[in-house]
């Protein structure tokens, strides 16, 4: 049997339902990224989304050490770290002692399985949000926020969830 015979079909409905099921607060006191592990088209695109601004709550981002040493290679590495992440390598955002219910109540992630696993292993709230969300100046991020019921219906749902999901 044919290994795309095995695979499930979800649609548009059962994508809301999940993200809904999710998505329990709206902002974290830690922000996540990556989970599956950020590639570095990721961290380019991240690095260039910030454009010299900081992050103003501690940022982890996942990526294979691989991936960390040609971040640091090409320059991406030295200038996420300015802009306040910390780079993790060869670990999981779901099954580090990084974030736990002790440290943090809430945790804002782009990814779906960091999501699952926070809210269901670890307790915590989570605040699903796309990686674009990071080039959005405070005073978009507000507004954005406010109007989402608006976006998400103009939106695909395909699109809050990452590519690599």
């Amino acid at each position: 049997m044919p290994a795309w015979e095995h695979l499930a079909v979800v649609d548009e409905k059962e994508m809301q339902k999940v993200y809904d099921e999710l998505n329990t607060t709206e902002s974290g006191d830690l922000i996540t990224l990556g989970s599956p592990q950020l590639g570095l088209d990721e961290m380019n695109d991240l690095t260039s989304m910030l454009k010299g601004r900081a992050f103003k709550k501690r940022c982890l981002i996942f990526c294979p050490r691989t991936i960390q040493e040609q971040a640091r290679h090409l320059g991406y590495a030295s200038q996420l770290e300015s802009a306040g992440c910390e780079l993790m390598s060869d670990c999981c955002t779901c099954l580090t002692p990084l974030v736990t219910k002790k440290d943090v109540d809430r945790v804002t992630t782009n990814s779906i399985k960091g999501a699952y696993y926070y809210k269901n292993s670890s307790g915590l709230d989570v605040n699903l949000k796309p990686l674009f969300w990071v080039r959005l100046t405070k005073k978009q991020a507000k507004l954005l926020t406010k109007n989402m019921i608006s976006l998400e219906k103009r939106l695909p749902i395909r699109f809050w969830f990452s590519q690599t999901e």
